[in-house]
């Protein structure tokens, strides 16, 4: 079995393994940055405030100059004191960097773009590598130096082993290092959701105005159809996503044909007794994504989401519940 030597070992490839393996080679060691899984296959639509002092170190990591023109300022920090059961904000408070004498408190930047522009400069390191996808899989703590087994089977000889694999480490776990944790109580939902309500609303003003009627759909439609084009963008490539995407006018008529298909289908099966038609929006969920996503045609989109949603169209079905009912709620 072959032995890899390095002597820093960073398990964890996200943004706090990948900054530290900057850190630690441009001071001069050698590290190796274990990611189990593959940089690129999952994109990361969050993003990360690196406070001043942090800015300091990316600077002296030699990664700032990288960053910096992908970074925004953190001026203001806003905090609202709500009343839960009136739903209310009953007091707000700003502070601003200025006060301090900062030009800002931080800097946010997007996890993707971090990914990308401190992996590209690990390349250009010889005392760095990134190895991906390759997890940590048992640790053996020597005097002088740890033996650690990875999951592609090598054993690595480090003479400090850094756990950077989040807020359940594998490698904390393992060494029975104690944690003590607390939770704040606050939660956060973030959601798409594409409907057929433009279509259905057409037709049932068509009786009264067929000419706007038809004018409407046409161009809801081409606006629908960039929102869509737009919103798959910034889930494959979130840092080259521009407003320019929203003109998207390639799959006009497939994605017109489908938004009507999709249509009349629903709406029949809402005259037939409600049931058949919701479990037709359930089913046909996906078809506008699948038409810009795969270019198919609209017969093709359809099959292909019916495909997709089967055996989960009452997971749908209560996720679009939940939804409405969030929706309800917070405009109460």
């Amino acid at each position: 079995m072959e032995r890899l030597e390095t002597e820093i070992l960073i398990v964890g490839g996200g943004i706090a393994g990948l900054v530290a393996t900057a850190a630690f080679a441009n001071a001069g060691f050698e590290t190796l940055c274990l990611d189990p899984e593959n940089p690129t296959s999952k994109p990361d639509l969050r993003s990360t405030a690196f406070l001043m002092p942090s800015v300091d170190l990316l600077k002296r990591s030699n990664l700032w100059s990288r960053l910096a023109p992908h970074a925004s300022p953190l001026k203001t920090m806003r905090l609202l004191d709500a009343d839960p059961d009136a739903q209310t904000i009953r007091e707000k408070a700003d502070f601003l960097a200025s006060d301090i004498g900062q030009d800002q408190f931080a800097f946010n930047i997007p996890n993707a773009i971090l990914r990308r522009e401190i992996g590209a400069h690990l390349e250009t390191i010889s005392n760095a590598r990134l190895a991906a996808p390759t997890g940590f899989d048992h640790l053996t703590p020597r005097t002088n130096y740890a033996l650690v087994r990875l999951t592609d089977g090598h054993v690595t000889r480090a003479t400090l082993v850094i756990a950077a694999d989040g807020r359940n480490s594998t490698v904390r776990s393992q060494l029975g290092i104690p944690v003590r944790k607390w939770h704040y109580g606050q939660s956060a939902i973030v959601f798409v959701v594409s409907w057929v309500t433009g279509f259905i609303l057409v037709m049932l003003d068509m009786e009264q105005n067929p000419i706007g009627s038809v004018i409407n759909l046409l161009v809801t439609t081409l606006v629908d159809l960039g929102v869509v084009a737009i919103m798959l963008k910034v889930y494959d490539a979130p840092e080259s996503a521009t407003f320019g995407d929203l003109w998207h006018p390639q799959q006009y008529l497939p994605y017109l044909a489908a938004t009507v298909l999709t249509g009349i289908i629903v709406v029949v099966g809402l005259i037939l007794l409600i049931v058949p038609g919701v479990i037709a929006a359930m089913m046909l969920l996906f078809v506008k994504f699948i038409v810009v996503d795969r270019k198919l045609g609209p017969i093709e989109a359809l099959k292909e989401s019916a495909r997709m949603t089967k055996g989960h169209r009452m997971t749908l079905f209560l996720l679009v519940l939940a939804i409405a009912a969030i929706n309800i709620i917070g405009a109460i």
